[in-house]
């Protein structure tokens, strides 16, 4: 009996722990918001649209992009991709850092059209903040 109980000592004292690790992290930001303007169509080819995003992570943040025009066309689409940003903004909650972006591609022809944009705003130093935006798909007409 007394072995039995040795025994069951030495495997207790096993799994207790020795101490306790900490983890901590930043806590996760909500998205920014994300307004699409009225595109325009020059000449076949350019859709100009001005993209405005408002987020809340700090100063400092850099901003990085895309949008992206998708027309049908007969059986075929015609789609365009163009990236904006790459700029250090005052995401202040507040304040809408507003793009023009220029998106080429097509041919597109005035009419019923898709279009998103989509991205990130993050600040690369200690606690590493990122916070998405997207606007979804949004139908429009060019």
């Amino acid at each position: 009996m007394r072995n039995r109980i040795r025994a069951a000592s030495v495997l207790t004292a096993v799994f207790v722990p020795i101490g306790v690790l900490a983890v901590s992290s930043a806590p996760a930001s909500a998205a920014a918001t994300v307004t699409i303007g009225q595109p325009s169509l020059v000449n076949k080819v350019l859709v100009n649209v001005s993209v405005s995003v408002v987020c809340d992570i700090g100063p400092g943040a850099n901003l990085n992009g895309q949008v992206t025009v998708t027309q049908a066309s007969g059986k075929q689409l015609h789609s365009a991709t163009i990236g904006f940003g790459g700029s250090s903004v005052n995401c202040d909650g507040v304040t809408p850092q507003v793009f023009h972006v220029q998106v080429v591609g097509g041919p597109f022809t005035h009419g019923k059209a898709v279009i998103s944009a989509g991205g990130s705003a993050a600040i690369y130093t200690y606690p590493y903040t990122s916070e998405p935006f997207s606007s979804g798909v949004i139908a429009t007409k060019l």
